[in-house]
């Protein structure tokens, strides 16, 4: 992992409070202060610190950038509160701190994280654009209409291991992201010299029916559809020569966030 995870306490209060500016305490739960918010919770009668519920300073190096609040309830996570320091915002942090959270979720909170969801203002467009970078996906309003609620569910990686839940060209797909497919389109006319339109930039993930155009020949599904295994990992050969060399130079390593 990139960053560290410090549990919140007291003594953070003096460097997260001044990140709660008017648009942050506008946009999110934390009006009396993160403190106050976090004491709520922490005094809750439902709500066990570290088991069942967190909230975690978020570290480069020894700089703190973001605070987060979350809690776990009947496999679903929930991300209730996030907030990046105002002079990282915009920078990638935010997203790239997500994508770490969802995949080193095990050792964050000692919890494999399957699915989960944040509560966002309409308004508040940075977070749901980085929420969206990272793989959530608008789902729906609040029925007062004052927040909506972003969802996320961990994809089944392609047959080469391929994790298509950080896929630029999945992401673009499900989030109906330019940028995104842009990024994607990018990818591979630096890398191949392809001219891909933006139009056939489109994704469902490796295992569906609807799946990236260069990929509906992708030896390694059908080879492992042929011997009748599920991905390329259960075959008595993994890996073999051709895809450890693909493996060493693309899977989780190109066209990915947080690559």
């Amino acid at each position: 992992m990139k960053y560290k995870w410090i549990d919140y306490t007291s003594e953070y209060a003096p460097i997260v409070e001044p990140w709660l500016d008017s648009d942050a305490r506008k946009y999110t739960g934390c009006d009396g202060g993160w403190d106050d918010y976090f004491e709520y919770w922490k005094n809750d009668c439902d709500t066990v610190i570290n088991e069942n519920f967190w909230s975690k300073v978020i570290f480069k190096g020894d700089t703190p950038f973001a605070v987060i609040a979350m809690g776990l309830y009947e496999s679903l996570l929930t991300v209730s509160e996030y907030i990046v320091d105002p002079t990282r915002s915009g920078q990638g942090y935010g997203s790239s701190a997500l994508v770490e959270l969802l995949e080193f979720g095990t050792d964050i909170i000692g919890h494999e994280i399957i699915s989960a969801e944040a509560v966002i203002y309409p308004n508040n467009i940075l977070s749901q654009k980085a929420f969206q970078k990272a793989g959530f996906v608008f789902d729906h309003e609040h029925p007062d209409g004052d927040v909506w609620y972003y969802i996320y569910k961990k994809a089944m990686p392609c047959f080469c291991g391929h994790d298509c839940s950080r896929c630029y060209t999945y992401l673009a797909t499900i989030n109906n992201d330019d940028e995104l497919r842009q990024k994607s389109q990018q990818f591979y006319k630096d890398e191949f010299g392809l001219d891909i339109p933006l139009s056939d930039i489109h994704c469902l993930g490796g295992r569906s029916d609807d799946i990236f155009k260069l990929c509906q020949d992708c030896p390694w599904m059908k080879c492992s559809k042929k011997h009748g295994i599920s991905s390329c990992s259960e075959c008595g050969e993994y890996p073999c020569k051709p895809l450890a060399e693909y493996q060493k130079k693309y899977v989780n390593k190109r066209n990915q966030i947080g690559e």
